[in-house]
């Protein structure tokens, strides 16, 4: 599956009663790009955050459960949007693929002091699936400004979170540093350094980050390894060989050293879902 090309851009300020609005001009690029739904005044569904599509589109929002996506189409020939019509929660990122360039311009709902007001004259989806241990969240800031962890997700990171955030232009969702740059959180501490998302840009957060706990016994030493349970063991020869998973019970291996073997194995832990 490709994937992704964020462009998004705040525009016009506008006097609706005695709130204000802001116009949000939502452009899909042709080819393959990611966003984020804001906080709307007018509702929450596919038919008024993307207004009057003018081509083929497809777009993907992750599956509560974290480990898949929901796919939309919307035919404008039909028109008409496959399976159904997608509604949507503020802040929820999402993943297009159009052949040719559109825009749209649903208003997203704005405080002058920063907040926000949101949920108003309109349908949408329930809030955001709550965090949880191993599982994907992809999203990004409710109120249409560049935004730390904290202003995503209202609280802390919990210990070992890893942060994606994709690299416009890649062409695959896959988690690989071709395609996403990669922030660990350990001991209040952010590495390489602490993440800020542009406007409207969308991060997936999972955690605890993939890592192998170990500890060592016995002679011969036997090693046990045990990492977080969404995560799938490989071994190799060597750090540049390749890779096989490793059949295990749960998140549990164990491994005997046997120095008349010579060489050792090395092993390594990957994101076991999409």
């Amino acid at each position: 599956m490709r994937l992704f090309r964020l462009a998004v851009l705040a525009t016009a300020l506008l006097s609706v009663g005695e709130k204000s609005t802001l116009a949000v001009a939502i452009n899909w690029p042709a080819g393959l790009s990611a966003g984020v739904i804001p906080t709307l005044t007018g509702g929450y569904n596919a038919g008024y955050v993307f207004a009057n599509p003018t081509d083929m589109a497809t777009i993907y929002v992750l599956d509560p459960s974290g480990t898949s996506f929901l796919i939309y189409t919307y035919d404008p020939t039909i028109p008409g949007w496959d399976p159904v019509e997608p509604t949507f929660y503020a802040s929820q990122g999402y993943f297009v693929d159009t052949p040719t360039a559109q825009s749209f311009n649903p208003l997203f709902a704005f405080a002058g002091d920063g907040g926000v007001f949101g949920g108003e004259g309109g349908l949408f989806a329930q809030g955001p699936p709550p965090l949880s241990p191993n599982k994907l969240s992809f999203q990004g800031s409710p109120t249409g400004l560049p935004a730390t962890y904290e202003d995503v997700f209202g609280a802390p990171p919990n210990d070992e979170t890893q942060l994606m955030r994709f690299i416009p232009g890649s062409s695959d969702i896959a988690f690989g540093s071709a395609h996403y740059h990669f922030y660990y959180y350990k001991n209040g501490v952010w590495t390489p350094e602490t993440p800020v998302l542009n406007s409207l840009e969308p991060a997936f957060v999972i955690y605890p980050y993939l890592s192998i706990k170990y500890t060592v016994s016995g002679n011969p030493p036997t090693i046990d390894m045990t990492w977080p349970a969404r995560g799938k063991l490989e071994e190799a020869d060597s750090p540049l060989g390749t890779w096989h998973e490793v059949t295990t019970v749960g998140n549990h291996h164990s491994v005997t050293v046997d120095p008349a073997q010579g060489q050792g194995k090395y092993y390594r832990v990957r994101e076991g879902g999409l």
